[in-house]
């Protein structure tokens, strides 16, 4: 079962320092992205913008009507990251992730169980 989960930085470059992480564990095969968008709203823009990676012929991927829906939490000044991911090695994320910039979990499909340890992975 895929996990989607979406992450809500404080900066409008902080989706794509995230994505960054999440790359260089994918090519240490300690996570698999399916599917990844970037949302960025810049300062003084008067909406965000959305950004798809398209990653080979997926046959699935993140929809486009929950990205608009879970956007609206992306405010001006900040960024979100949507990750459609396979499998992954939960306590390299973890590591990895410490070193992005600050952000939220803002949505994900994990039950209530996995989403709350992973936020107390996170706050630690």
């Amino acid at each position: 079962m895929a996990s989607l989960v979406v992450l809500k930085f404080d900066t409008t470059d902080g989706a794509e320092k995230g994505l960054e992480p999440a790359q260089s564990l994918q090519k240490q095969q300690l996570l698999q992205i399916l599917d990844v968008a970037t949302v960025t709203w810049p300062k003084g823009r008067k909406r965000p913008k959305t950004r798809q990676v398209h990653l080979g012929a997926l046959d699935h991927g993140i929809n486009d009507d929950f990205i608009k829906q879970v956007r609206a939490k992306v405010t001006e000044g900040t960024s979100g990251l949507f990750l459609l991911l396979g499998a992954v090695t939960t306590d390299k994320v973890v590591e990895a992730f410490k070193s992005a910039p600050h952000f939220e979990l803002i949505a994900s499909n994990l039950t209530h169980e996995q989403e709350k340890k992973l936020k107390e992975a996170f706050a630690a």
